[in-house]
């Protein structure tokens, strides 16, 4: 599918940000093997000009695809969703599971255990690529910094509101302090050789490397490497690339020096089992030089673990948690707030209009950014009724207003979204466990824009009046 969109936009690599195409495989036990390439477009790129979204191809014609809002719900890199193209190559899938996974039609997928499982390992590789994860924050702290609220008096007002109001401190999540800025973001360039001088494990141990596997889970093992992205599936001198035994990587990719896999346990292994893996890379330069790149490790079977939601970490409301469930250390985020003027309408992640008044996206840690639609057309009725000395408050009113009326409705949708998984179980989880909907909150959140200036001045002089009347 790239080969197709590259050869309509010329040779012109401007297009497409430095180190992609970037090319990574799937194997998948009773599927076959599924090679990707994933492209990651420049943001100055028109979306419309270009396909973005996650497509299967055979034989180059596409097939189907997954839900536009894969990249953004599912991955959360709402900053790439308008540029970021990945094309699964299902030729060498098993033909029973392609005739299965394929509707008749050819522009759709089936439902089926073929999808699940290809879904949800997609979702583990991509949502940790490194370059993706670099580039989606790389847009997101440039556009924050360029419009992010930073306002001291701000700040110092919803501290004193917290303090008074445990309700409030809820919403935002626990803590002590507030935070409303995050530090500068660094995307480091790698140019790769074409033919690498080396391609190790990382880290070693001089005993050699002993990974554990759950007998039902996979095991990440990571090489380093001086290779070009595309060294594996470029089409003049390509790196040559052999596991032993054969069909134990379900998945591998190589982003800017770091070749990074996942390897299962036969069906059939037990608990202690061990099992030797040797890796072998050459390419037409090893041949004549020394001979391949050779590394082993060795799998161990470790008895069978079962996925438990949130058990340490990071929890929902931002504070920091240790393994056995306590929380330490909390802090307080303020709401990221971005405000949007008349002239970014047209952006691909806002595609506002006059009456849009909100638009939410994913931040780091759990959180959200509020681009709040500073143009929106119910706000600037209110201002132009507004003596002068009122504007500044009216703005605030809308702004803050919407944004918790906004957190509100997603801490909402998290504990419906937990309470459905504890009655109903992981088998009721379809498509995805990602829970939320950050389009519905927005347009729920545009409906209120209508009356939220109103409802919050009337509430305002309320006590005001009730005092006047007492007197």
């Amino acid at each position: 599918m790239w080969a197709g969109v590259n050869a309509e936009a010329g040779d012109d690599n401007n297009k497409v940000e430095k180190g992609f195409p970037a090319d990574a495989e799937l194997n998948l036990p009773n599927i076959g093997p599924l090679p990707y390439q994933i492209v990651l477009f420049r943001e100055e790129c028109d979306p419309r000009h270009f396909p973005h979204g996650v497509f299967f191809t055979v034989n180059g014609q596409v097939h189907g695809q997954l839900a536009p809002n894969f990249v953004s719900t599912s991955l959360r890199f709402d900053y790439l969703s308008q540029h970021l193209l990945v094309s699964i190559d299902c030729t060498a899938m098993n033909d029973q599971v392609r005739e299965d996974f394929f509707m008749a039609s050819r522009d759709r997928l089936r439902r089926n255990e073929a999808y699940d499982e290809i879904q949800q390992h997609l979702k583990e590789d991509l949502r940790s690529h490194p370059g993706l994860r670099a580039h989606n924050a790389l847009r997101k702290q440039q556009d924050i910094e360029k419009a992010l609220a930073d306002d001291k008096q701000t700040v110092d007002f919803f501290q004193d509101l917290i303090r008074k109001d445990p309700a409030l401190s809820n919403l935002l999540g626990a803590g002590a302090r507030l935070v409303t800025t995050t530090g500068p973001t660094d995307n480091p360039t790698f140019d790769g050789r074409k033919f690498p001088t080396f391609f190790r494990l990382i880290k070693e141990p001089k005993e050699g490397l002993i990974k554990n596997c759950p007998l039902n889970k996979t095991v990440r093992v990571e090489f380093e490497t001086d290779a070009e992205n595309n060294y594996f599936e470029r089409a003049d001198s390509r790196g040559e690339i052999t596991f032993d035994p054969p069909n134990l990587c379900v998945s591998s990719s190589l982003w800017n020096g770091k070749y990074s896999t996942r390897f299962q346990l036969p069906w059939d292994a037990n608990i202690d089992d061990v099992l030797g893996v040797t890796v072998t890379i050459s390419d037409v330069e090893r041949e004549s030089k020394g001979g391949p790149f050779i590394s082993t490790f060795t799998l161990k079977g470790s008895p069978e673990t079962e996925t438990v939601p949130t058990p340490g970490g990071r929890s929902s409301n931002g504070s920091r948690s240790t393994t056995n469930g306590k929380t330490t250390a909390p802090a307080l985020a303020l709401p990221k707030i971005r405000e949007v003027r008349k002239d970014e309408w047209n952006k691909p992640i806002l595609k506002f209009n006059e009456f849009s008044a909100i638009k939410i996206t994913h931040d780091d840690d759990e959180g959200y950014i509020f681009h709040l639609n500073v143009d929106n057309a119910y706000l600037l009725t209110e201002l132009t009724r507004a003596r002068d000395e009122e504007k500044p408050l009216i703005k605030f009113w809308f702004i803050w207003g919407l944004a918790l009326c906004a957190l509100g409705m997603l801490q909402d949708e998290k504990r419906r979204s937990k309470e459905h998984e504890a009655s109903n179980g992981s088998e009721s989880q379809t498509e995805d466990t990602d829970f939320e909907d950050l389009d519905r909150v927005g347009r729920y959140c545009t409906g209120l824009a209508r009356v939220i200036v109103p409802i919050v001045r009337q509430l305002y002089r309320g006590p005001q009046l009730a005092v006047a009347a007492a007197s």
